[in-house]
C-alpha cells in the first residue's frame, strides 16, 4: 500500500483510533490528539468504520463525475480511424480534436504505435530430435577475487589489487578467467570448464574435451552452434585438415538474425 507522504495515520494506527472511542470510551478529541490528527479526521475514520470499512485504506482521489471528459463515442472513433491506419495528426483533423488529446488516448488504449496494430509474431522456436545433433559453445569471462580480498565495488578501497613487472610492463597478479562452457540443445546436458586464457588454442583444446566427454555417454556431436567471438571463429570445425571433426561435425554461428531459443 502506499500512503501519502504526509499522513499522520495509516490503517493500523486508525483502526486503534476507532477501538478506543468505539470500545474504549475515549472521546473524539483525545483520541485524535493520541493519533497525531485532527478531530475532523478522527471522525472520518469513525463514519467509515460504522459503514462496515474495517481496512480502512486511503480512498482514491480521482472525482466522482469528469464533465469535460471525451466522451466514449468519440474514444470507439479514434480506435476505430487508428486500426485503418491513420495518423494521429490525420484522426485530430478529422474528428476535430486536438492533436494531444488525440495522441493521449492512443496511449492509454494501446494503439500509440501503428506497430501495434499487427499481430504479434509466433514464438521463433526450434527443437531438436536427437541428442548430440547440436551443441552450444560459449564463453564467459570472469574477474577473480584476489587473494588480498574483494576489489573496491565491494570494500570501496583498492588495497586489493597488486602488480609486477613482466619483460618492463606492468602486469597485475588477479587478472581474468574464463568459463568455456558446451551444452547439447536436446538435453542440456552441460559440459565446462574454467581456463585461464582466451585463445584459439584454448578453445579448440576445450572443444576436443568437450567432444571426447560427450563420446564418453555415448552423444556423437554433430553440429556446433557458438558466437562470432573471434576465438571460436578458428576451431578446427572450420578446418579441413582436422579430420576429427571436420568429417562429422558442422559448425554455425549466430548472427543478428540467428539467435539460439530455448524449446518449448
Amino acid at each position: 500500500m502506499n500512503l501519502h507522504a504526509n499522513s499522520r495515520t495509516c490503517p493500523r494506527s486508525r483502526l486503534l483510533l476507532c477501538q478506543r472511542v468505539l470500545e474504549e470510551g475515549w472521546t473524539v478529541d483525545r483520541a485524535a490528539r493520541a493519533a497525531g490528527c485532527s478531530a475532523r479526521t478522527a471522525a472520518k475514520w469513525l463514519r467509515r468504520f460504522r459503514d462496515g470499512d474495517r481496512a480502512l485504506l486511503d480512498g482514491s482521489s480521482r472525482p466522482r463525475r469528469s464533465p469535460s471528459r471525451l466522451p466514449q463515442q468519440r474514444l470507439e472513433a479514434i480506435a476505430a480511424l487508428r486500426r485503418v491506419r491513420m495518423t494521429a495528426s490525420e484522426i485530430a483533423e478529422v474528428l476535430d480534436l486536438p492533436l494531444s488529446t488525440v495522441c493521449l488516448w492512443l496511449k492509454r488504449i494501446g494503439l500509440g504505435k501503428r506497430s501495434r496494430l499487427e499481430p504479434l509474431e509466433p514464438p521463433n522456436r526450434y527443437e531438436r530430435r536427437h541428442p548430440g545433433e547440436l551443441v552450444h559453445v560459449d564463453i564467459k569471462k570472469l574477474a577473480r577475487i584476489s587473494i588480498r580480498g574483494a576489489g573496491h565495488r565491494v570494500l570501496g578501497t583498492r588495497q586489493s589489487q597488486y602488480a609486477h613487472r613482466v619483460a618492463g610492463r606492468k602486469t597485475g597478479f588477479t587478472g581474468y578467467e574464463h568459463l568455456h562452457v558446451m551444452i547439447d540443445d536436446y538435453t542440456r546436458i552441460a559440459y565446462a570448464e574454467v581456463l585461464d586464457d582466451l585463445t584459439a588454442a584454448c578453445a579448440i583444446a576445450f572443444l576436443r574435451r568437450a567432444v571426447a566427454w560427450f563420446g564418453e555417454r555415448g552423444v556423437e556431436v554433430r553440429a556446433v552452434m557458438s558466437d562470432n567471438a573471434p576465438v571460436t571463429s578458428h576451431t578446427p570445425t572450420q578446418q579441413p585438415s582436422a579430420s576429427w571433426a571436420s568429417s562429422t561435425i558442422a559448425s554455425s554461428r549466430t548472427g543478428p538474425a540467428q539467435t539460439a531459443r530455448p524449446r518449448g
